[in-house]
């Protein structure tokens, strides 16, 4: 039976293997960064260690088969990671901790290009200040787990008043699509990007979906 609970500090290590196994659009990591602790490390340690109470899991016969990590103030976030994960990850690399090898060399370059002329797709963070992070273990999928969490996370922000959330995703997440759409999620903007021509040989759709909370009743 599975159980949705508040994430633990003794859940990262499984989060963080199923952040990296599905990272490919639902595969391994490995298909485009040779060392999966990088991945994790930027990309799932904010969350895990710097607001843990917005994080919730899935279990089912005590091991954790999917996650959902929230933050409720992406601005604040994005200081936080421009101070301290960020500047971390350099020195780290710098160090010779991560393994760097061609794969991860042309995904970073495709992240600074997509930069550069404008290809990532964004929300109004003043309308959507939250914002979350998905992912179900690939044997698990097709359970309703996914529903389970979001319903448990949209629960708790609405009532701790967050006016409006949002993610990002792609075309190819077509079930991770549905579903946000079954929740009255919008799309607020798309862009096709060619990030991930490299390894599926054409480009795709990167889309931002939003969804507003605790809209003021007329009067």
């Amino acid at each position: 039976m599975i159980k949705i609970r508040l994430y633990q500090p003794s859940d990262r290590q499984r989060v963080f293997k199923i952040a990296a196994d599905t990272a490919f659009f639902g595969d391994e990591v490995e298909h485009f960064m040779e060392d999966r602790s990088l991945f994790c490390d930027a990309f799932c340690a904010y969350y895990t260690d710097l607001e843990p109470h917005h994080a919730w899991v899935a279990e089912e016969d005590s091991t954790v088969v999917g996650y959902l990590l929230g933050c409720v103030d992406t601005a604040q976030q994005h200081k936080v990671i421009r101070k301290h994960i960020l500047p971390g990850l350099i020195k780290r690399i710098a160090m010779g901790k991560y393994q760097i090898g061609r794969l991860t060399l042309h995904y970073g370059y495709g992240l600074f290009m997509a930069a550069i002329y404008q290809k990532n797709v964004s929300a109004d963070i003043a309308r959507y200040p939250a914002h979350f992070h998905l992912n179900i273990a690939s044997v698990n999928r097709h359970r309703g787990i996914g529903k389970s969490l979001l319903e448990v996370f949209l629960d708790q922000i609405s009532h701790e008043g967050v006016k409006g959330v949002h993610l990002k995703t792609t075309s190819e997440n077509k079930a991770a699509c549905a579903l946000y759409e079954k929740f009255h999620f919008n799309i607020i903007d798309k862009k096709t990007t060619s990030l991930w021509r490299y390894w599926l040989h054409r480009d795709i759709e990167n889309r931002c979906y939003g969804l507003m909370l605790n809209l003021p009743k007329e009067l």
